[in-house]
């Protein structure tokens, strides 16, 4: 059967000062959902279509820029450290959304600090 590739708009995960910060996909296929770390300055920048000549420019790794921290979690739950406590830990720091707050302020400082946008941006 024939089947069609339509564009969608990516989700904005912020809007900070100027900038609006796009999430970006895996195959820029949105039915995967949203990369964790990576997003893009572009909306139509993704990991597989781009307009930058060369490699993109807009896309980056959260975890790259300078402004990131880690944030703290529970115990990995491997070995013995595989408890129903450990379990509970993790759902609780999921349901905190913990990690989404360290990545939005990570982002919000790199666009504070003149880190983002870098080299390129379209638009």
């Amino acid at each position: 059967m024939p089947y069609r590739t339509e564009w969608v708009d990516p989700e904005v995960l912020m809007k900070h000062k100027a900038l609006t910060v796009y999430c970006t996909y895996k195959y820029d296929d949105v039915e995967s959902g949203p990369r964790t770390y990576s997003f893009t300055l572009y909306s139509l920048c993704g990991e597989e279509s781009c307009e930058c000549d060369g490699p993109c420019r807009n896309i980056f790794d959260v975890r790259e820029l300078p402004t990131w921290i880690e944030p703290p979690h529970p115990p990995y739950l491997t070995g013995e450290q595989d408890t129903p406590e450990n379990r509970k830990a993790w759902d609780r720091w999921h349901e905190d959304r913990v990690e989404e707050e360290h990545i939005r302020a990570a982002i919000q400082g790199a666009i504070d600090q003149g880190l983002l946008p870098r080299k390129a941006f379209h638009s």
